[in-house]
């Protein structure tokens, strides 16, 4: 048997790309594939295909997912509205993300969410959206900002006694805010983990397994170096995580997408 392609200590984890609006091209901020070195996994970014099935051929090597943001909005159908004339959507996208979240939910691998990352995660559950945040809230705040690493677009209130509000001490947090749609009602088994000034969901989590299935709508990986060490904390789950599904399933068996297949370690 040839030796492994990855270092066996680093959990591999499949990085979401997206296309941009422009001209189609597949793109992914570094700051996404650095954070989750930084943290200790292995990034691996999945190419966009729209064949669903075609995953399947891949889906096992991985121990953990980040679903990044993107310019492509949810698509609004997935969760009961009408597209506004506007909309912008990448069905290659959300086709990957839905494949992605599937198969997390039959192997327990754990999924980290960005932005629209976050999004679809509550769509999954059978949460919604709201297409733009001013249906939500008469705000002030700049949420659909262009900036990621400027000034603070500003604070996120952390709820304490759910895993993602415990990571750091501090209760209020700086954050940067790049996002149209935003979760409306919370799916199933998922509770708010952080909440704007102006009262946005701006987290979530599963209620039962959060560090296996959480999510942000801001963008922890332009802010690794952020004094308050929630981007790195938030990535570090993902990564520690994925550590432990792939140590349990180093068996003579491991569980797939719905089978039981032979372990890499025994292959």
């Amino acid at each position: 048997m040839p030796p492994p392609l990855m270092p066996d200590h680093r959990p591999r984890i499949a990085v979401t790309p997206h296309r941009y609006r422009l001209d189609g091209d597949m793109c992914l901020h570094p700051g996404y594939t650095d954070s989750v070195f930084r943290a200790g996994g292995w990034p691996i970014v999945l190419p966009l295909i729209p064949d669903a099935n075609a995953y399947a051929e891949v889906l096992d090597l991985f121990d953990g997912f980040l679903l990044t943001g993107s310019e492509a909005d949810v698509f609004p159908e997935r969760y009961g509205k009408t597209p506004p004339d506007n909309n912008y959507s990448d069905p290659e996208r959300d086709t990957q993300d839905i494949v992605l979240l599937d198969h997390a939910k039959v192997t327990g691998k754990p999924v980290f969410g960005v932005c629209r990352g976050c999004q679809m995660m509550n769509v999954h559950r059978g949460g919604t959206l709201a297409l733009h945040y001013s249906e939500l809230a008469e705000t002030s705040i700049e949420h659909a900002g262009k900036e990621f690493t400027g000034p603070p677009a500003h604070t996120v209130t952390l709820v304490r006694g759910t895993m993602t509000g415990d990571l750091v001490p501090l209760s209020v947090v700086p954050v940067n805010s790049v996002h149209r749609q935003v979760c409306e009602t919370i799916g199933n088994d998922l509770r708010v983990t952080a909440r704007s000034e102006d009262g946005l969901i701006e987290g979530i989590e599963d209620v039962r397994h959060p560090e296996r299935y959480f999510a942000v709508q801001w963008h922890p990986e332009q802010w690794g170096d952020r004094p308050d060490g929630l981007a790195n904390a938030l990535f570090g789950v993902l990564v520690r995580e994925a550590a432990r599904y792939r140590d349990g399933r180093e068996g003579p068996t491991r569980k797939t997408g719905g089978a039981e297949s032979i372990s890499r370690s025994s292959a």
